[in-house]
């Protein structure tokens, strides 16, 4: 997982699941996991598997964008699942937002993958993360779904399919006390640090999948770092043309320097 060796969590129970929030990058991970394996499951037929974060949750956690998810591997499993995020729904996943393959690397442990494009999460409808055994390859595995001991108690860190129809609590498929290994992973858009002359400046458009440009009267220099702290970009002048074309996609920091030394950090996404 990339992260800064500095980056300090704060975690806390919401809604019977967790939420963490990095000090540095306001980053977000829901998960309904203890981080300890417990065993596997999934045999007799393809199944998919997911979590569900509610409103509720995702409302206490601030809008977001989603730009990875961790699954948890067992290193006998080889073969590529389909990863879906989906939105809405209350017992049935609602529209696919997304859809990837998502490659095992043959080890045991938690697994990061990071989305061709951040997802934007307003709050306003159920999040679920949802894995598939691919059907029609003719290549699967017996037990591709990892669980930990279910210690929030709370359902929606357990549905299951057989048919990607009816969707049920594995507890009601007599295989009670387990909760699945799949963690989601956002960068909060609240609380990053504003000077007095926000209103004055403008960064647009955004998102883009090209050039983008920082205006103000006062500003004096640009930077860009991506999300494992590297500068990518740097140019001075009040009116800043950035060329993004062959940027990867993701989510960027913009850190606006103004002429008396303050500065301005917003969040740019390259789709």
């Amino acid at each position: 997982m990339r992260r800064s060796c500095i980056i300090v969590f704060l975690l806390s129970l919401v809604i019977g699941a967790h939420a963490q929030h990095d000090a540095i990058e306001d980053e977000i991970e829901l998960f309904y996991d203890n981080g300890e394996y417990a065993t596997m499951m999934g045999a007799g037929c393809y199944i998919n598997w997911a979590v569900m974060f509610p409103t509720e949750m995702l409302q206490e956690t601030g809008v977001f964008f989603l730009n990875r998810i961790a699954l948890y591997e067992y290193s006998q499993n080889t073969h590529d699942l389909k990863l879906k995020i989906r939105l809405g729904g209350d017992t049935v996943p609602g529209e696919t937002v997304c859809s990837e393959v998502f490659t095992p690397s043959g080890e045991d442990g938690f697994q990061y993958h990071e989305l061709e494009s951040p997802i934007f999460i307003d709050g306003t409808q159920n999040l679920w993360i949802v894995f598939e055994q691919i059907q029609g390859w003719g290549l699967s595995d017996t037990y591709p779904a990892s669980t930990s001991n279910d210690v929030s108690g709370n359902p929606n860190g357990r549905w299951i399919t057989c048919d990607n129809y009816n969707w049920y609590d594995l507890a009601e498929a007599g295989m009670p006390g387990y909760t699945w290994m799949i963690r989601a992973y956002g960068i909060n858009l609240v609380g990053v640090e504003e000077s007095l002359a926000y209103e004055a400046l403008s960064l647009y458009p955004n998102p883009t999948t090209g050039q983008f440009t920082v205006e103000g009267a006062n500003v004096a220099k640009v930077e860009v770092y991506n999300l494992v702290g590297q500068k990518v970009h740097e140019t001075e002048g009040q009116v800043v043309n950035v060329d993004a074309a062959n940027w990867h996609k993701g989510i960027y920091l913009v850190n606006i320097i103004e002429q008396n030394g303050a500065s301005v950090t917003k969040k740019l996404v390259v789709k």
